[in-house]
């Protein structure tokens, strides 16, 4: 009779030889998919040094700064842990050994912070100074109370772990690329637009922020009030190392269910796996409150998962048996998730789903049942409060059928639920094409942030026989449920990277199980394990290469401005924000259309983007005259209106991507709203241009200059341009030289379509003028036309003038242009063709003066420039 024990396939010799071809397989197929780029990348590394213009001043202050911030960041761990620790002794009496009790202090001591600047911001009392004092005093009652332990506390390791020594060399080069990436200036979307902007905004207001109208956030979350408490120092790397504690925190976490769940090989094993993940790496060195999110999730389901293994399992000996307090810490964690995310139900149901097979019996463990519903409420209320402050809505946008006093939320819901890749029932049918993104493309949103093979090359080894631990069914459905609904809402992966960390537990123990099964092998695998995390090491270098690198500026090499102003666009971003920082009160409130963020404008702003209903339309809808509209501005305190033309086209080319039309225009909101750009708003020089304008909101006398396009009416002039070139897509424009001749076609292309504005009239005129200056008699009737429209007397002044200047009549020039002067004096057009007109009359000091004019009205203009410099010559002869 056979032996019904013989070994399976995969614990066979023949089955480690399938594995060694599976994993060569898979890393082949990772190298055909995301190439890695080695010469190049250290290529662009030498250049971004090459090419910096440094200073021995600059290397130092960066170095001060480094050292700054390590101060600054040891001391907030320290009042974190110190504080968390205070509340686990008190609240939850539990035998923890010391990288248990350090995970569980970072996490009960940010909920108490947290709370913290809720409460300060409910109470109008959100000062910098004041938050800065708080936690001055709460470290020297620490120090003062334990002074050997203060410090002790923030090292979590209690003994070298000898196993695999190699893993330390990739995983100490992934702590230093991570720390260059921390010290690097922000640059993530989400970040710049919301996630750090709102927690300063906060700072800038001592309270609540009232953003009328702007998605995706009005009010800080639980997460973002945690990043106000990192933001006191003036650097923001300090807020963001918190989201790096988080990615560490969750490995220590792993470290702990894995030592709990089996042993310490399996738990540190399940660590690595999760840390090295170049995807999260990144993530965890920008300004994203997810991995909080995600931080708390592991801890929550890690210790329901524990508890109730536990419970089945502590007559066998594999695993502690746990106190009813350890499943409380993982409902309290589940709790506090809701305060930083909405969509935390899938974590919190996982966890509900957990108990009640632990538990089917409603009489058994009424604590946890109660907990898991008190949780929520308790963290949520504070959001939910904040969401109806602003919008009469609890659950903003998701209740917006049952609340209707928000009216553009149906815009907001019909956006969302085109951007992203797969959702619903079309995500469910495309499993298998979302799989394989998760291993070989960037599935996040944004490039360069490579995701990790090994969990796929580790896979197999799931399929090794071994003991079947009671923790197996609730691990399994801790990962489904999120991923679950992960796949039915949105696939930006870092939101469920706690269903990737918990998943790092079973592919733990299926490594350990393949070297007791191969033990003539486990040289072997241990090199390929280590393989697999250097390559995970030398993917999140290349990812943070082609941000592009943040190595330059981290040791000195570079300026925060020289980094900014290679990766913000448009260009010249950063001289703008200067500019604001500088010149603009105090006070003031910049309402942002096209640019994206008002991260670096040290002003209260608001902004609009792809995905919202502009502000100024629904102002515009809601205004029979351009003095409603006015007084729109008024009611919501906006006193300055900053326009980037390049970033409304760049919207505009979208719109069949977008699937809607942001700025469709009725004929009366039109017409008003161009009257209140020419009455209501005064141009205010900049110190580049690349599409940007600046205006202060107020009544005036005389007529503003209008920028190149009226914000909002791109998308007229796009599809007449891509009609004009015969082209199928108005995208199909990206990339391609568009003649000066498509322009003046298409200026009086809208001139004839959009009859309700003249400003199109204004520029087919004068582009008619500059095209062919014998044209005089066509400008002018076209700019009559404009005239009659709008009655900017101003521009129609203008153009007689330039018409006069090319009939060579120069004295009617002058009397023109200066009448246009008066009424609109910020003008620079009107200064260099001033200019021109008495240089031909032979009035050298008032052209060289008025060239002056205009170069300082267009600093960023060679061509007035030179004309200055050399009217200026000519004067001084």
């Amino acid at each position: 009779m056979e032996s019904t024990n013989r070994p399976s396939f995969f614990e066979s010799e023949k089955g480690f030889g399938t594995f060694v071809l599976w994993v060569l397989a898979c890393v082949g197929l990772y190298f055909w998919n995301i190439p890695p780029h080695l010469l190049l990348n250290f290529q662009n590394l030498w250049l971004s040094f090459q090419y910096s213009q440094w200073t021995t001043s600059q290397l130092v202050q960066a170095w001060e700064n480094h050292l700054l911030f390590g101060v600054l960041f040891l001391g907030w761990l320290t009042v974190f842990l110190g504080t968390g620790e205070k509340v686990l002794d008190w609240g939850f009496k539990l035998p923890l050994f010391r990288m248990e009790k350090w995970v569980w202090s970072l996490a009960l001591g940010w909920a108490f912070w947290g709370l913290l600047a809720e409460a300060l911001a409910f109470e109008k009392l959100f000062y910098p100074r004041l938050m800065e004092i708080s936690a001055v005093l709460t470290f020297a009652a620490l120090f003062l109370r334990e002074p050997k332990k203060i410090f002790s506390r923030l090292w979590p390791f209690e003994q070298k772990w000898r196993e695999m020594s190699g893993v330390k060399w990739p995983v100490g080069l992934i702590v230093l690329l991570s720390l260059a990436n921390l010290r690097a200036p922000e640059m993530s979307w989400d970040a710049m637009t919301y996630q750090l902007v709102l927690p300063d905004f906060y700072f800038l207001r001592h309270g609540f922020y009232p953003v009328t109208g702007i998605v995706p956030s009005h009010y800080p979350a639980f997460g973002q009030m945690l990043f106000s408490w990192g933001l006191l120092g003036g650097d923001d790397s300090v807020a963001r190392s918190l989201a790096f504690l988080a990615h560490l925190g969750t490995a220590l976490g792993l470290a702990v269910f894995g030592t709990r769940l089996e042993n310490p090989k399996v738990g540190w094993t399940a660590a690595v796996l999760y840390w090295v993940f170049p995807y999260l790496n990144i993530y965890s060195t920008r300004g994203y409150v997810d991995l909080f999110t995600n931080f708390y999730a592991t801890l929550g389901l890690g210790a329901l998962i524990v508890f109730v293994s536990a419970r089945g399992e502590k007559n066998e000996g594999t695993a502690v048996p746990m106190e009813e307090s350890y499943g409380l810490l993982g409902v309290l964690a589940l709790g506090i998730v809701w305060g930083f995310k909405y969509n935390a139900v899938s974590f919190w149901l996982a966890g509900l789903l957990i108990l009640t097979l632990a538990f089917p019996s409603l009489k058994t463990k009424n604590n946890l049942r109660l907990g898991m519903f008190l949780g929520p409420f308790f963290f949520l209320g504070p959001w939910a409060l904040k969401s109806w402050a602003y919008t009469q809505n609890p659950i903003y946008p998701y209740l917006s059928r049952v609340f209707q006093t928000f009216d553009w939320t149906a815009f907001d819901q019909r956006a969302s639920g085109i951007k992203f890749q797969v959702e619903g029932l079309n995500g469910l049918l495309k499993i298998p094409a979302v799989l394989w993104g998760l291993f070989f493309q960037n599935y996040s949103g944004a490039p360069n942030e490579e995701v990790s093979l090994i969990p796929l090359v580790f896979f197999p080894l799931l399929f090794l026989k071994g003991r079947a631990g009671g923790w197996k069914i609730p691990i399994m459905l801790a990962i489904s449920v999120p991923f679950f609904f992960w796949l039915v809402t949105s696939h930006q992966l870092r939101l469920i990277s706690s269903v990737l960390a918990l998943a790092s537990i079973p592919l733990a123990v299926g490594f350990q199980k393949a070297l007791f099964h191969w033990p003539k092998r486990g040289k072997s695998l241990n090199w390929i394990f280590c393989f697999l995390l250097w390559i995970a090491t030398y993917y999140l270098f290349q990812g943070l290469i082609q941000q592009p690198n943040p190595f330059a500026s981290f040791l000195g090499f570079k300026s925060k401005a020289q980094f900014l102003d290679e990766i913000l666009r448009p260009k010249g971003y950063v001289e703008v924000a200067e500019a604001l920082n500088g010149n603009l009160p105090s006070d003031a409130s910049v309402l942002i259309i096209g640019q994206q963020n008002g991260y670096y404008l040290n002003r209260v702003s608001a902004y609009d983007f792809d995905y919202t209903s502009p502000v100024l339309k629904k102002w515009t809808e809601k205004s029979a005259s351009p003095d409603q509209l006015y007084r729109w501005f008024k009611k919501s305190g906006f006193t300055y209106l900053l326009y980037n033309a390049n970033s409304m086209l760049g919207t505009a080319l979208r719109v069949d991507s977008l699937g809607v039309e942001r700025y469709p225009w009725h004929p009366e909101e039109l017409k008003n709203y161009e009257q209140f750009f020419l009455k209501y708003t005064r141009k205010i020089t900049l110190p580049v241009a690349n599409g940007y304008s600046l205006y202060e909101i107020g009544p005036r006398e005389g007529f503003s200059s209008l920028p190149e396009y009226l914000p909002g009416t791109e998308h007229y002039y796009l599809k007449n341009m891509a009609a004009i070139m015969e082209l199928p897509k108005m995208t199909d424009l990206i990339g391609k030289s568009i003649p000066r001749g498509v322009y003046a076609q298409a200026y009086e292309k809208v001139a004839t379509d959009v009859p309700e504005i003249g400003l199109p009239c204004f520029q087919s005129a004068f582009a008619e003028l500059q095209a062919d200056p014998k044209s005089v008699s066509k400008a002018l009737e076209m700019a009559k036309e404009g005239f009659v429209r709008n009655r900017d007397q101003a521009s129609w002044l203008v153009l007689q003038g330039d018409a006069a200047i090319s009939r060579r009549n120069y004295l009617k020039a002058i009397e023109y242009l200066k009448e246009a002067e008066a009424l609109s004096p910020e003008r620079e057009d009107v200064g260099r063709n001033l200019a021109v007109a008495y240089y031909n009359e032979h009035d050298v000091k008032k052209a060289a003066e008025e060239a002056e004019r205009a170069a300082i009205l267009a600093p960023y203009s060679e061509e007035y420039k030179q004309l200055a410099l050399q009217l200026r010559a000519a004067a001084s002869q």
